[in-house]
């Protein structure tokens, strides 16, 4: 083990059991943009507390159509 916990949130899947491992505090997030926005919102994912934000993929992101999504998840990291 690593000591690490990671943990996965992405739409199309109820958010409980989502929101109980953000509850236990995780040091890495993989997240898609829409259920990461929804999290924002509702307060569960604090942005003043990463250290690191990733966007992989950015390119295809957009190119799907997500740009208003990763520019409030960006101007959210910003406002730190």
């Amino acid at each position: 083990m690593t000591g690490i916990d990671v943990t996965q949130i992405y739409g199309g899947v109820p958010h409980d059991c989502q929101i109980k491992e953000l509850k236990t505090g995780m040091d890495i997030i993989v997240a898609t943009p829409g259920r990461l926005l929804d999290f924002i919102e509702s307060k569960l994912i604090l942005l003043k507390k990463i250290k690191y934000l990733i966007i992989d993929e950015a390119d295809r992101i957009l190119e799907m159509g997500f740009e208003q999504q990763l520019n409030a998840i960006m101007f959210e990291k910003g406002k730190l």
